[in-house]
């Protein structure tokens, strides 16, 4: 097809690639002047009604979706026996072409590419699609290592009529989850299970269930456990451990259950295993170097500039304690701090923002207790005892209160939790993240913790302060000083 105009605007240049399906050619838009991926169906299948409609749906399916890890569709058309689709053209490797490359991924490199996946997962399901044939071969990866989920053709809307129905079985097998492999009923968190997969052959640079055929894979779905990942590569963190094994649940409801949760396990996971690090210090020191070319006076001179620098940082911390990030448990009390690169505003609105700061004296409840936070800024580490109740999952709610307004950033996030045996409480650690534009000039950050009862009423609701920043106002202040008083 080299050379062939499509609509008189589609410029065939060359084979990019292809499969049973379809072949995917690189070619210049005439009409935009910029360069495009063209997939056009085989010949073969050009009069097979159910391909045809497959082909179509995936246009559709795609091209109803906008999102910067999606492949973006352009047009769709007929041209004679021909039938096409023009996509934005991604100029770097597929990701089982990288995994194969690099044998195994570090786990940073995973959860970077699996929170893009999330993202892309967590917009099509939203607008009701879900992939069904989530695999490395279907991710695609941008210059500018954007990960673009890519491949539509066995998308499933479930509120629309499709040529696939309950017992027909869709999906590649290595990839697909239980419910698939049984033909059953599927649902969004199918595509979260085939991501399960792919991150385990990430971080291992296999998948978990190989065999002589595909149907023998697809009983192993339905009936084995999964092995360890460790076992193919002991680097790997146990915090990643559990978020796999949570994906890859024979159960779809106990699975992660939206891709949003699940990017926030990941992400929670990493700062476990690869927390931030402030080392103001040594920061500071690396820039202490003689010049080559200088007298000694001019590098005394910057010695001494530095070391002002130093004892200014040191007294700071010393003698600044009341208004500096803290790292240390707070059991509860408030930790005041000023934000790094942000000045307290001189202007404030009318929001009364101490109002809503947890109690320091709240009575403990028999879901949670013994609280505490460690952290500054957006990052931060909850301790907390777990009441041994029948469910295995918590929830919590982050909150950010300043002088205009009290906000919900984030909702509903779950934690998993194994009790042990014979104990009435087990201890939990859990990470929190906020993201920076949410963080106030002035006012606290705090945390909801609780439960969820009949009706998805939250019961044994508790919340603890996680930060705020700058003094109270006096008058608060004295009134909280004379209530501890008495």
């Amino acid at each position: 097809m080299e050379g062939m105009r499509l609509a008189g605007r589609y410029e065939i240049l060359h084979l990019l690639g292809g499969g049973g399906m379809a072949v995917v050619y690189k070619a210049k838009d005439l009409l935009l002047d910029r360069f495009v991926a063209v997939k056009v169906m085989n010949d073969s299948l050009g009069h097979d009604p159910d391909f045809v409609r497959r082909f179509i749906r995936e246009a559709k399916a795609a091209g109803s979706l906008s999102h910067a890890n999606v492949v973006s569709i352009y047009d769709v058309g007929r041209e004679g026996d021909i039938f096409y689709m023009v996509m934005e053209c991604v100029e770097g490797p597929s990701l089982i072409e990288v995994i194969r490359k690099e044998g195994t991924l570090t786990p940073e490199k995973t959860v970077m590419i699996a929170s893009q996946i999330c993202d892309a997962l967590a917009h099509a399901h939203k607008n009701g699609i879900i992939h069904r044939d989530i695999k490395p071969h279907n991710i695609l990866v941008s210059p500018d290592e954007l990960y673009k989920v890519t491949d539509f053709g066995i998308s499933y809307t479930p509120r629309a009529s499709t040529i696939t129905q309950k017992g027909y079985v869709m999906g590649s097998a290595h990839y697909f989850s239980p419910e698939q492999a049984s033909g059953g009923e599927i649902h969004f968190s199918s595509d979260l299970y085939s991501l399960g997969i792919v991150i385990y052959e990430m971080l291992t640079g296999s998948v978990p269930f190989d065999g002589e055929s595909s149907i023998s894979v697809a009983l192993k779905h339905i009936h084995d456990p999964v092995p360890d990942p460790r076992e193919l590569n002991p680097r790997i963190p146990e915090e990643l451990c559990q978020v796999i094994m949570k994906a890859l649940e024979k159960d779809p409801l106990k699975r992660y259950q939206t891709a949003q949760e699940m990017k926030q396990a990941l992400q929670q996971a990493v700062m476990i295993f690869n927390p931030p690090q402030h080392d103001y210090v040594s920061q500071v020191s690396q820039e202490i170097k003689q010049p080559p070319h200088r007298g000694r006076k001019y590098w005394l001179r910057g010695v001494a500039a530095v070391s002002g620098v130093l004892l200014l940082f040191l007294g700071y911390q010393a003698f600044g304690a009341g208004y500096l990030e803290s790292d240390q448990p707070t059991n509860g009390s408030p930790v005041q701090a000023v934000q790094q690169g942000k000045q307290i505003p001189k202007e404030h609105g009318d929001h009364k923002w101490w109002k809503e700061l947890p109690k320091e004296s709240r009575e403990e409840n028999e879901a949670f207790r013994d609280i505490r936070v460690s952290g500054s800024n957006g990052n931060y580490k909850v301790t907390l005892k777990v009441g041994d109740f029948p469910e295995d999952t918590f929830y919590y709610d982050l909150f950010v209160v300043d002088s205009y307004s009290s906000q919900r950033v984030d909702q509903g996030i779950s934690v998993h939790i194994k009790h042990k045996p014979d104990q009435r409480y087990t201890t939990k650690t859990v990470t929190v993240t906020i993201p920076e534009q949410h963080l106030p000039d002035w006012g606290i950050a705090k945390i909801m913790f609780y439960r969820l009862g009949e009706n998805g009423r939250k019961i044994y609701a508790t919340d603890n302060l996680l930060q705020m920043w700058g003094p109270l106002p006096k008058s608060v202040e004295e009134k909280r000083d004379r209530s501890s008083a008495l």
